[in-house]
């Protein structure tokens, strides 16, 4: 549902995610007024928002308008919020905006902790608790010592994790020691990282960079004691998995992960890109063939589980120049395939991956 033509919202039950789209707002007056044609919903449907990512490029005047517009001081508990700096692939220098809400009368027992360098949200819905959480981090050991410490103040195990975003300042370089970094967290927490290994949650390891020029993580866990949450790793037929020191860069990863809730299916997409059964990257300088085998490898992990590209309620698509935007557009048009998503320029975890997308698909359960 669009609510003007840079806001659209996917409701499932009472979850909102909410994706502005700033691919053609010029004037600043405008995108105030699509903001706030945002906040006459929110108060309207009486949604708590949990979490916000704000894609900004480097006009300071446009970032500002954005971040300050985005508050919502009718809410005691403010949104866990941090914003990641790109170039835009759009001729307008604004990129875009996620949110992720539940209906106010959903949630109870809600605890927030937050610093100038981290921010996480913890309550429960549903019979469940939930956590929500970022925190910025100059290296990839800091980062994941950091996660610990955090899980055990919220009285979380690593195993609970079923979703993380890395944002590498440096991905090209920082990439293979983030790897190794994270493969000793999984170890330490007795995880394994093996093909079969049901506990690695999905994962998106993308170049980005937070306003203090560091590396970012964003966790998405969940847990509960009676049973009401059961989780399910997917795979790809199209892909090779990833499988700790026999694959390339000994990542530690799901391709994606299904959550079977008590009244919906949730599946979190990991970061997919050109890459085939051998795990090697495909078509290589070739944009269109990537872009193309990358939205194929996305309509098969969602056909694993029984979904399609129109259950996808948030995503992120990523090119490596701005001149594959149109491909991405035009080969999405000969696909008959439409979803939301926030486009950004940004370098993948290797140097010859030209795009990339992620996501979160959700539909109701029965």
């Amino acid at each position: 549902m669009k609510i003007n033509s840079a806001v659209n919202i996917e409701q499932i039950e009472n979850d909102y995610h909410i994706t502005i789209n700033l691919v053609d707002i010029c004037q600043h007056d405008l995108l105030i007024s699509y903001i706030n044609d945002l906040k006459e919903f929110i108060v309207k449907h009486d949604i708590f928002i949990i979490y916000q990512k704000i894609y900004r490029n480097c006009n300071p005047e446009i970032a500002k308008i954005i971040e300050e517009n985005l508050q919502w001081e009718r809410q005691i508990n403010a949104p866990i919020t941090f914003a990641l700096s790109y170039d835009s692939p759009y001729e307008t220098s604004a990129i875009g905006v996620h949110l992720y809400g539940k209906n106010k009368s959903e949630i109870i027992n809600i605890k927030t902790s937050k610093s100038n360098d981290c921010a996480y949200i913890q309550y429960d819905s549903g019979g469940m608790n939930y956590l929500y959480g970022y925190h910025i981090f100059d290296r990839p050991e800091e980062g994941f010592n950091q996660l610990n410490l955090k899980l055990i103040e919220h009285n979380y195990k690593a195993s609970d994790i079923v979703r993380t975003w890395f944002y590498l300042n440096n991905i090209l370089t920082e990439y293979q020691s983030f790897n190794q970094a994270r493969n000793h967290f999984f170890a330490l927490n007795k995880i394994s990282y093996k093909v079969d290994s049901k506990d690695l949650p999905a994962s998106t390891c993308i170049g980005g960079k937070t306003c203090y020029g560091k590396s970012v993580i964003m966790i998405a866990a969940a847990h509960c004691d009676n049973k009401l949450l059961t989780k399910q790793r997917v795979y790809n037929s199209m892909q090779n998995e990833a499988e700790g020191n026999n694959y390339l860069y000994q990542p530690s990863f799901s391709r994606a992960m299904m959550l079977l809730g008590y009244n919906r299916k949730e599946l979190q997409i990991s970061g997919t890109a050109s890459i085939g059964t051998d795990g090697q990257t495909k078509f290589l300088n070739n944009p269109y063939k990537q872009i193309e085998l990358t939205l194929r490898n996305i309509i098969n992990i969602l056909d694993e589980v029984g979904m399609q590209m129109c259950d996808i309620v948030e995503s992120n698509v990523y090119i490596k120049s701005k001149q594959y935007y149109s491909i991405f557009i035009d080969i999405c048009k000969q696909l008959k395939i439409s979803f939301p998503y926030v486009c950004v320029i940004s370098d993948v975890c290797r140097d010859d991956l030209l795009f990339e997308i992620d996501g979160i698909a959700k539909i109701k359960k029965g």
